[in-house]
């Protein structure tokens, strides 16, 4: 029950997956979080002689806990830290929140008793802390009860020499550094004062059972658990709780440990092109842990911190499932945990695709889920998304059929097609493009997101993607009906060969329905962006008018922007016929036309396409006329051809498309707001192109075209390479 109360929640505050600066606040049966060693304990013994400050030894009872000063050893130690290793701040890797310079010592010191640290290197700039539990409670204190104290950790400036600290509360012993600061690689600092803390650390050899023989006989109520990339601060008390429910626990912790270090490298550091050592400080891999802090409560009762470094959460059952169960680590089942992460790394540079901007943040935790379902960790793909009918395994066939169907399309413009397991599936889909070539999956974005976006178009990552692979992939992006502004770039190379848009994720077998894909038919697009574009209309009194736009929807220009959202609009109450006159600069050779209606009212009910007589351009002698071409074009007596004219679905004419100069198609309608292709009954040659519109659908469901006014979202060009 409170998995599926949690899974509710998730997605309350989560749907959008980017970061913001508030917290969100749930309704929860939080589990009690505090240590066992409370009030009432009879197992606890204080040692008063040590002069150990105890003003606060009742609160500290409560949380974070107490060791007992006469069975637990004070101990003096030195540590070697890396004080080379190099923080990046988030604003230069251009990410939302990065690991902080933090130092996990493995000690813990007692409440209220006096620890002394002691190093010889003149380094500045580095802080101890006593406790990790930073959420301050302060707001909450008058309209909450607390859990704990507001405020339960203390922070000391170091320098070279001997440093003292107390924190009347106890707690966890951190080293943090300022940003610029570098110390040698073994940095050694000495602490006096202090009690051994049963830390759990990957890769070191740890033998299961000793550690565990550590947890039972400790008093130590704060650890953490640790790897190369994550720090876990957990409480004896869970620790204690988890081995009692599963006496494996112990003995999966390394694989768990060591599943979170290959997840945050190959689904975040790698896709995002981080790596480790990197003198390009903003592609290099964190030097320090990514860092989750379980605590018996935070400000506004919040459930846990959705970004930040370090990431809080509460201490429950569910959250220790998250972070150290063998079975959910493994499946990629951590989705609050990954979902944090994931809202830390979204990068705060502009977008590079519109249409991905709201599922940029789970990226990773698909990428998790992906790698579980391929070694048959799980049975099928995480839903990713939990709202009830909107999870990848119900929409995917779905969005899969949307894109195989050869038709026009408007990705999340579509009706149906507005969910984020629309956005994500060809995503996925274009990181598996190389698989079995040896090219690595997700390749292609990791080199992408390591380079600088700062200043980019719509069309750049669809350029990026097509210089990466030498291949044009805009087969790909119509089938999904995702726009391009510029596609130019791309025609240099040879076409998509195969059917990517089939790739099926859910399938054990996803390249099954993968085909070949005939470029034969493929309809290149002319690049449009040197195109000028004026309107001419009927106003003023006047039939030939130019300006004929209304500025506040949309100018002639908006037509070959490559963007299906904006639209040139005539001027309200005008008179038809209306004219978008087009010079290409150069000439062409075109095998059709394309338009695009856009959702507005007033779609084109007949469209007349036209060119100029070459001759118009030469005086009466021959000679090159002395007038601009802009001049001629807006001539209302120069002389244009019919060349095609595109009728209404229900004219009477309609079948005679021979004599209309194009070939048989089903006409214009007033429910079609994606392109619309026509051919010619023959190959076109023009610079210059006239469209004369007469009437329009005054609506979608009009029967007939009977407005005066007219919109239009494209029109284009297009051309065969062979047939």
């Amino acid at each position: 029950m409170k998995n599926n109360i949690f899974h509710i929640l998730f997605f309350l505050f989560t749907v959008s997956f980017i970061p913001v600066g508030c917290d969100v606040a749930y309704t929860y049966d939080i589990e009690s979080g505090i240590d066992e060693h409370h009030s009432g304990s009879s197992n606890v013994t204080v040692d008063t002689l040590l002069s150990i400050d105890v003003s606060m030894y009742d609160k500290a009872r409560l949380f974070p806990g107490l060791v007992d000063t006469l069975t637990e050893e004070r101990i003096t130690t030195t540590l070697v830290l890396d004080m080379s290793r190099q923080y990046v701040d988030a604003s230069t890797m251009g990410m939302a929140h990065v690991p902080e310079p933090i130092y996990s010592t493995g000690l813990y010191a007692g409440a209220g008793e006096l620890v002394t640290i002691t190093f010889d290197e003149d380094v500045v700039g580095l802080t101890a802390q006593i406790g990790s539990h930073t959420d301050s409670l302060t707001t909450s204190a008058a309209n909450a009860v607390l859990s704990r104290e507001p405020v339960v950790y203390t922070r000391k400036a170091l320098y070279k020499g001997t440093n003292t600290i107390r924190n009347s509360f106890g707690g966890y012993i951190w080293i943090t550094k300022k940003k610029n600061v570098v110390g040698s690689k073994d940095f050694k600092m000495t602490f006096s004062g202090v009690y051994k803390a049963p830390d759990y650390v990957s890769g070191t050899g740890m033998n299961a059972t000793e550690w565990v023989n550590k947890i039972n006989n400790t008093t130590v109520p704060w650890l953490e658990l640790r790897s190369k990339h994550v720090a876990f601060s957990v409480s004896r008390a869970r620790i204690l709780a988890k081995l009692q429910e599963d006496p494996a626990y112990a003995d999966h912790l390394e694989a768990v440990l060591n599943a979170w270090d290959s997840n945050l490298e190959e689904s975040f550091y790698r896709y995002y092109g981080l790596k480790a050592g990197s003198p390009d400080p903003t592609t290099r891999m964190p030097d320090f842990p990514e860092r989750v802090v379980l605590d018996v409560q935070l400000a506004e009762t919040v459930y846990m911190r959705w970004s930040g470094q370090p990431i809080a959460a509460m201490s429950t059952t569910y959250m220790m499932n998250e972070l150290t169960d063998f079975n959910t680590v493994l499946s990629g089942n951590s989705s609050a945990i990954i979902s944090a992460f994931g809202n830390n790394y979204t990068s705060d540079k502009r977008f590079w695709w519109p249409a991905m901007q709201d599922i940029s943040g789970v990226i990773p935790l698909y990428r998790i889920s992906e790698r579980g379902f391929s070694t048959d960790a799980i049975e099928s793909l995480n839903d990713i998304f939990p709202i009830e009918g909107e999870g990848i395994n119900n929409l995917f066939p779905k969005a899969l059929s949307y894109a195989a169907a050869d038709t026009a399309k408007w990705l999340k413009g579509d009706a149906g097609t507005n969910f984020n397991a629309y956005s994500l599936l060809p995503f996925v889909q274009l990181a598996h493009y190389n698989n079995g070539t040896g090219d690595n999956n997700w390749s292609f974005y990791s080199q992408f997101n390591s380079q600088d976006k700062e200043e980019i178009s719509d069309s750049y990552f669809f350029k990026a993607l097509c210089d990466y692979f030498e291949t044009d992939f805009s087969p790909f992006f119509d089938h999904w009906g995702i726009s391009i502004g510029d596609r130019d770039a791309a025609s240099q190379y040879p076409l998509l060969a195969k059917t990517l848009w089939n790739y099926d994720p859910l399938s054990k077998t996803p390249e099954a329905g993968i085909t070949p894909y005939n470029p034969t038919t493929y309809r290149y697009r002319h690049d449009r962006r040197y195109w000028s574009v004026m309107a001419f209309g009927g106003f003023d009194g006047a039939p030939y008018s130019p300006d004929d736009y209304q500025l506040s929807e949309g100018g002639p220009g908006d037509i070959k922007d490559g963007d299906k959202k904006t639209f040139w609009a005539s001027k309200w109450y005008g008179a038809d016929p209306h004219y978008l006159v087009i010079d290409m600069r150069n000439d062409i050779t075109a095998d059709g036309i394309y338009i695009v209606n856009n959702r507005q009212k007033h779609k084109a009910g007949k469209m007349t396409i036209q060119t100029i007589d070459a001759g118009a351009f030469f005086d009466s002698t021959g000679e090159p006329s002395t007038r601009p071409p802009s001049e001629i074009l807006s001539d209302p007596d120069t002389k244009w051809n019919t060349i095609a004219t595109i009728r209404a679905f229900y004219d009477s004419n309609l079948e005679n498309f021979e004599s209309d100069g194009v070939k048989a198609h089903k006409g214009l309608n007033p429910t079609t707001q994606n392109e619309l292709f026509f051919e010619f009954s023959a190959p076109q040659t023009f610079r210059f192109v006239r469209i004369q519109f007469d009437k329009a659908f005054s609506g979608s469901t009009s029967t007939t075209a009977t407005s005066i006014d007219q919109t239009l979202a494209e029109f284009g060009t297009f051309y065969y390479k062979s047939k």
